[in-house]
């Protein structure tokens, strides 16, 4: 017997969102709920496969949300997930909703082609303000949880209005990168009351460890593929609430190949080597700032370099929490790699914490 597709039951809510928490990192996991609408992909008696949805309703607008889609590991490489995405697509438009939309991984370019396929397109949130006006599209990347994925972007299908849509990948993010790590530094510093030379200092740290980051990646993804920066528009709720909690976490974004469409299994070497040594100059910026410090003593500049260096760090040792940071290109590159620095990593951390 074949794989069967169909609405979920509801007694079948809780087996459904126990496969999908599987499927998913375990952050992600935490954020699975008991679904109230799916379609299920089941072999014989047993569930497989599945997608969630909700509605959303935006202005004068019904979206629906394809929130999860998820297939068992023992039935993947079956062309699955495809058919679970498009029967999630067309039976939301035949219940009448405007529109579809979903979060997808920015390195996930295996899904690319087939949301491409099913009418979707990758927008920004300022092409969904565009649409929907600004608390449209508050509501809108809240409700689809896409100001909290980190590395994700915002696909929704082509509006039967014709709105212009934003190139995905443009060489200016990596100045609209700086700025919004500006505009946050200093309203952190407002709100805390920090002196103008911390705020200085702050910034001269982040905007030199993560230039120094880009260029690395630039010069080695370059030996095999044209690269491009792109700012992470998902996620974007993440600096904002630790920074209001008086924390440090910056706007992020990361190289890619610049292509509109590309297969990460061809490039992940090449990417897990870039990480790689960004991961590791974070690592020798981090000892070098803490070895001064302890030796000729400290300065502010120092200070904020080992306190970013130390949130890198450990995003990128934390891959099941932080999946878009560069110890997930490493992992996915070389798991012997990724022990070795995320090792080297927690020593230098506790080191800088605790001594």
């Amino acid at each position: 017997m074949g794989i069967t597709y169909r609405h979920m039951r509801k007694d079948e809510r809780k087996a459904v969102r126990t496969l999908a928490r599987s499927c998913f990192s375990p952050f992600n996991a935490l954020l699975i709920e008991k679904p109230d609408h799916a379609i299920v992909a089941v072999d014989g008696d047993t569930i497989v496969g599945g997608g969630t949805y909700r509605i959303i309703r935006v202005r004068q607008e019904v979206i629906g949300y394809l929130s999860w889609g998820f297939v068992a590991r023992s039935h993947r490489a079956q062309q699955i997930g495809g058919h679970i995405y498009a029967a999630v697509t067309n039976h939301l438009f035949e219940i009448g909703v405007d529109e579809v939309c979903a979060i997808v991984s920015n390195d996930n370019t295996a899904s690319w082609s087939l949301f491409q396929r099913l009418g979707y397109h990758r927008r920004s949130f300022a092409d969904t303000v565009r649409s929907y006006s600004l608390w449209g599209a508050l509501k809108l990347w809240l409700l689809s949880v896409a100001l909290f994925a980190m590395g994700s972007s915002f696909w929704i299908t082509q509006s039967r209005r014709a709105h212009r849509i934003r190139k995905y990948m443009v060489p200016y993010d990596y100045l609209l990168l700086l700025f919004a790590n500006l505009l946050l530094i200093s309203a952190q510093g407002l709100l805390f009351s920090l002196p103008l030379a911390y705020r200085v200092y702050q910034a001269g740290a982040l905007v030199s460890l993560v230039t120094a980051m880009m260029i690395i990646q630039y010069a080695v993804i370059s030996r095999e593929v044209k690269p491009i920066f792109s700012l992470w528009h998902g996620g974007a709720a993440v600096p904002l609430i630790v920074g209001a909690l008086g924390g440090l976490f910056p706007f992020m974004g990361s190289v890619y190949p610049d292509k509109e469409t590309w297969d990460y299994r061809e490039y992940k070497k090449i990417l897990g080597i870039a990480a790689a040594c960004s991961w590791s100059l974070v690592l020798c910026a981090a000892a070098l700032a803490y070895g001064i410090t302890k030796a000729a003593g400290g300065s502010l500049y120092l200070m904020y370099i080992q306190s970013y260096a130390v949130v890198f760090l450990i995003c990128d040792v934390a891959t099941g929490i932080f999946e878009p940071f560069d110890g997930s290109r490493v992992r996915r590159w070389s798991k012997t790699a990724y022990g070795l620095f995320s090792l080297g990593s927690l020593a230098l951390v506790i080191l800088m914490i605790f001594f």
